[in-house]
């Protein structure tokens, strides 16, 4: 869960203590005190469900980085087996053409002799 039961206990303690100050005007403090209390219970089960959200938002977005990073991985093996096949490939035609190049060379000399 992502913070702490501070975060909960200070929302609800806020909304108590504004909800006393300002119904203590008109109510009797009793009355203001009820109300405060009330409140203190909204307000921490509201910051509560935030923290359950926040942790379900952070929990799947981090689940979805971890997938993006495992293909991003597979996509680079991938490419990295590709490259090498097609660099054994070059390394192939380039030995034959050197082949062919000094064969061409030799036999130009051979006819020039």
């Amino acid at each position: 869960m992502i913070g702490s039961l501070k975060w909960n206990v200070t929302s609800g303690i806020l909304a108590c203590l504004i909800t006393f100050l300002f119904s203590l005007t008109t109510n009797s403090w009793e009355t203001s005190l009820y109300r405060g209390l009330f409140y203190f219970v909204i307000f921490f089960l509201v910051a509560y469900l935030f923290r359950v959200i926040s942790y379900f938002i952070a929990k799947d977005s981090h689940a979805s980085k971890q997938a993006e990073q495992s293909l991003s991985k597979e996509n680079s093996e991938e490419k990295s087996k590709e490259e090498s096949e097609e660099g054994q490939e070059q390394d192939e035609q380039e030995e034959t053409m050197v082949k062919e190049t000094s064969e061409m060379v030799r036999s130009l000399l051979k006819e020039n002799k």
